[in-house]
């Protein structure tokens, strides 16, 4: 199976972060959630469990210079703005949100948050000038390529099976052959 995903803009919340890595939770917590569910009897439905641990073992977090995606909104055709609503307005106020959420100190930011605290994030500043640069910082972060495809005993089976096939099928061919000239 395939063991890597990339998360474009995700998680950005705490909820969010915390569907991907779960915080660790206490013994007294797991009591006090047990006395919850029974004390709410079998009215609610039982939602399920996100998987295991999804912490992820990398983060490439890509900044864009402010005046840059001022640049960006500015450029967009009169089209554009009415298909995405993004004016110079609610750009201002996406990016003072996002100036808050992002804070290194901030409550909500989920690059500090523990479930990611061994995890060192790579920063790259997205500027036009240095993209090669940004591509060979970030190689050298993830390390060497992985491969998640099968494995060599598995290529080998899956053509047995496929000559297996193909020799079955000519098999049935030449029989059908046969009969049909039988029968002339």
């Amino acid at each position: 199976t395939n063991q890597g995903w990339v998360l474009d803009g995700f998680p950005q919340t705490l909820p969010q972060l915390k569907l991907i890595a779960p915080e660790k939770e206490s013994d007294a917590d797991e009591e006090v959630e047990a006395e919850e569910e029974a004390d709410e009897g079998e009215e609610e439905t039982e939602r399920p469990k996100p998987p295991a641990d999804l912490t992820p073992e990398s983060i490439i977090v890509v900044r864009m210079p402010d005046t840059q995606l001022k640049a960006r909104v500015q450029s967009m055709s009169q089209p554009q703005v009415e298909a995405t609503g993004m004016t110079a307005e609610l750009l201002l106020k996406r990016m003072q949100a996002y100036a808050q959420a992002a804070a290194p100190e901030g409550p909500n930011n989920v690059l500090t948050h523990k479930a990611l605290a061994q995890v060192e994030p790579l920063e790259l500043a997205h500027d036009d000038a240095s993209i090669e640069t940004s591509l060979s910082r970030a190689r050298i972060y993830l390390g060497r390529p992985r491969n998640y495809g099968p494995t060599a005993a598995e290529v080998a089976a899956k053509a047995e099976r496929l000559e297996a096939l193909r020799v079955e099928a000519e098999a049935n061919a030449a029989k059908l052959e046969a009969e049909r000239l039988a029968e002339e």
